[in-house]
């Protein structure tokens, strides 16, 4: 059975933004271009092989002071700090000014 959650323990939070781009090949301007360059003509769709959007998310970690991840399934307090990190992330999508966020307790 879990320990129930204190207030006396340390966590570390920790977060960073990352880039996960999709990438796609687009079969049809390269086709188009092929058939241009065999009657010896320019390719006019180069610029339009691959397409890239780009995604962004927050990347979150939480270890505890002996520097274990707190996140890690066998972590003894994972639901309590999952509870917590839900709670933090509908604050997070409530909040339109986040100044305010910081002086609110």
């Amino acid at each position: 059975m879990p320990k129930r959650f204190s207030y006396e323990t340390v966590y570390y939070f920790s977060f960073y933004e990352v880039d996960i781009p999709d990438k796609t090949l687009n079969i049809l301007p390269i086709l188009v271009d092929s058939a241009l360059e065999a009657n010896n003509n320019e390719s006019i769709f180069e610029d339009s092989y691959v397409s890239r959007m780009g995604n962004w998310f927050l990347v979150i970690t939480v270890t505890d002071k002996d520097n274990k991840d707190c996140l890690h399934p066998d972590y003894i307090q994972k639901e309590v700090i999952l509870e917590y990190l839900r709670k933090m992330r509908v604050e997070y999508l409530n909040t339109s000014n986040y100044l305010d966020a910081l002086l609110k307790k």
